[in-house]
């Protein structure tokens, strides 16, 4: 005896031209679907790997601070008091620039130091010194609306606070190859000084006369009423330090505002700390203050953007 066995799928084929287009439509629309999905589960594959790695290399950055830290130290020690710009128009020094691979992962850091006692003391240029008359309006405008807490040390963190409308950054940028020199620094050209470059936050009313723009150091012998200028500008033509044979004071007779103190060597720098890891980047601004033969970290912030 023979048993037909049904087959369990339908064998009911679609006869027509139009039943065979619409069924064919159906497996193409159910194809690209598939494919669609495909690519999002591979692009949100693809965001985790990546995202992963951008953590990775943050944190690697963040672990490799201490170590740029402690060569700034050793230049604040070798390096610092031996420093002098010939015309910079912001006290500004390459400190290093170097990369290395680790582990297969591209690391690039670089550390640029800013002469807290290189530039205008936040102090004097808030009280109408004739020192405000070496900054730019844009950079006065934020200064002037700038408010500092009683007690408390201003910070570039608050000028991102008080800032207005303006071309100046607040945080110092340095271009790759760019120079202390008036007219080869790129930023100089464009016009585009920070804020941070200006203004210093913890010079303690200090004028290094080997590293602030000769302007500023100009400006500062008119009001000590000091001779002298003609040396200092042919000391630093040549790249030789100007050392002052007398101690400076703060306040002259009859002076009706605070004066700088014009000294040889800072005991106050910034730096700029650029870290490049693999895609990820971190950079830092920190202030460094002498305490006897001691030097330490007194401010560090975070530069973001």
């Amino acid at each position: 005896m023979v048993v037909a066995i049904q087959p369990s799928w339908s064998t009911d084929f679609p006869k027509s031209r139009s039943e065979r287009g619409a069924a064919l439509l159906v497996v193409l629309a159910t194809f690209v679907v598939t494919i669609i999905a495909v690519t999002l589960i591979a692009e949100y594959a693809t965001n985790v790997q990546t995202r992963r790695r951008l953590d990775h290399g943050t944190d690697l950055a963040d672990a490799l601070l201490p170590d740029v830290e402690r060569v700034i130290v050793r230049w604040l020690r070798s390096a610092s008091p031996s420093v002098v710009l010939s015309d910079a128009a912001q006290p500004l020094a390459p400190v290093f620039q170097d990369q290395l691979d680790l582990d297969g992962m591209k690391i690039q850091a670089r550390v640029t130091a800013f002469d807290q006692c290189g530039m205008v003391p936040l102090e004097m240029a808030q009280k109408g010194s004739p020192l405000r008359l070496t900054l730019d309006e844009d950079v006065l405008r934020v200064v002037d609306r700038l408010q500092v807490p009683r007690g408390e040390v201003a910070g570039l963190d608050l000028f991102l606070h008080h800032a207005v409308k303006t071309d100046a950054p607040i945080f110092p940028r340095v271009s790759g190859n760019s120079t202390p020199d008036r007219g080869k620094n790129e930023e100089v050209d464009r016009g585009g000084i920070a804020i941070g470059a200006l203004v210093a936050t913890h010079s303690n009313r200090r004028i290094n006369v080997n590293t602030a723009p000769l302007d500023v150091v100009e400006s500062a012998f008119r009001m000590l009423r000091r001779g002298g200028i003609e040396a200092v500008r042919q000391s630093r033509s040549t790249g030789l330090s100007t050392r002052l044979s007398t101690p400076q004071e703060r306040e002259l007779k009859n002076s009706g505002s605070p004066l700088p103190e014009l000294v040889s060597a800072s005991e106050s720098w910034s730096f700029r700390v650029d870290l490049l890891v693999g895609r990820a980047k971190r950079a830092w601004w920190c202030i460094y203050e002498r305490e006897g033969k001691e030097w330490n970290c007194v401010e560090r912030l975070v530069i973001r953007g």
